[in-house]
């Protein structure tokens, strides 16, 4: 069995929202089934702020951390990755928060400014669609070395989120076979061989109808459970533009009507920075959702958890068969 050695030292305090915290050196990846002491102090820090915090009571909330990397962390570090998006998806060109703890997420994590005076995302989807670099990021290379050989599968994200018919695709996860199928919308791929040490899928878009489709690789351990996707384009799709959100700033619970061109009758999807609300309707390019942040940390007992003042950016863009939106912001304030 192969010996996995990492280090891991605890820093000096600083202070964030006007509480003591730990600032903890990260020194390997992590990801959902990881176990030690670097995953508890990885939600320590996660607990540090609203915006990411496990939860507000039992397991998992400040003072109730643990060592194991489960859904909780997993969610808390999706938030994360939204939440500083510009300084760690942006880079490797990915859309939203994958919930592994790679190169870049660590690299964010041991910057002590970066964890303690975190910037708001203005925007969460890059303005390319290019391929993600395997030096930084979650890139093959880091696959390699941290999840070699997964008794696991994972599906953590497609290198391209839009494109035509015949585009090269690869997806990026851990536990994939020799022989895999991938499922792309209700089309299935079948005996798909992975590359990498299991940890990356090449595949050819097929020749499907322009819209949007969900992505999920199945092998012998099982099947894939995220919200990968890929939108198929035409020559003459114009993606869908955000040009107002109203109102700009609010509450907790806060109805937000968004105002646009490209928005389908049905089946929107509306990506933030706290989450993924699927299946919206439109009318007349009219969008409205509520703005609720993970409620099981914000309901009525959690809400007095939230620093007086509180206000958090939060970005909004959306997904439907037409393509990727530009992205807006909405002022949470309690």
């Amino acid at each position: 069995m192969k010996k996995i050695v990492y280090t891991f030292v605890v820093l000096v305090t600083a202070t964030f929202a006007s509480t003591q915290v730990s600032q903890a050196f990260f020194s390997r990846n992590l990801s959902v089934g990881s176990v030690g002491q670097d995953v508890l102090e990885l939600q320590k820090v996660l607990n540090q702020t609203v915006e990411t915090r496990l939860a507000t009571g039992g397991v998992g909330s400040p003072g109730n951390e643990t060592t194991y990397f489960g859904a909780l962390t997993k969610n808390a570090v999706v938030r994360y990755q939204n939440l500083f998006s510009q300084e760690i998806l942006a880079p490797v060109g990915l859309i939203f928060g994958t919930g592994y703890v790679g190169p870049s997420t660590r690299a964010h994590l041991n910057d002590a400014n970066q964890v303690t005076q975190p910037t708001q995302t203005t925007q969460i989807i890059p303005t390319t669609t290019t391929a993600p670099s395997t030096n930084v990021g979650l890139g093959t290379n880091s696959f390699a070395s941290s999840l070699a050989n997964s008794k696991e599968l994972y599906l953590f994200y497609p290198s391209l989120y839009e494109g035509a018919v015949g585009t090269t695709l690869t997806l990026y996860g851990a536990g994939f076979e020799s022989e895999n199928d991938v499922r792309f919308g209700d089309k299935t791929i079948q005996n798909i061989s992975s590359q990498n040490e299991g940890t990356s899928i090449t595949i050819t878009v097929p020749d499907l109808p322009s819209g949007y489709y969900g992505i999920s690789v199945e092998n012998s351990t099982g099947q894939t459970d995220t919200d990968a996707f890929f939108v198929i384009k035409s020559g003459v799709t114009k993606d869908p533009v955000i040009e107002n959100v109203s109102p700009q700033t609010g509450g907790y619970g806060q109805m937000v009507t968004l105002t646009g061109t490209g928005f389908t009758n049905s089946n929107n999807q509306i990506r933030t920075t706290y989450g993924v609300i699927n299946n919206v309707s439109s009318s007349n390019n009219r969008i409205n959702f509520t703005v609720e942040p993970f409620p099981e940390n914000l309901n009525s007992d959690g809400l007095k958890h939230v620093p007086d003042g509180f206000s958090w950016d939060i970005g909004i863009t959306v997904i439907n068969s037409n393509g990727i939106s530009n992205t807006k912001t909405y002022e949470l304030e309690l």
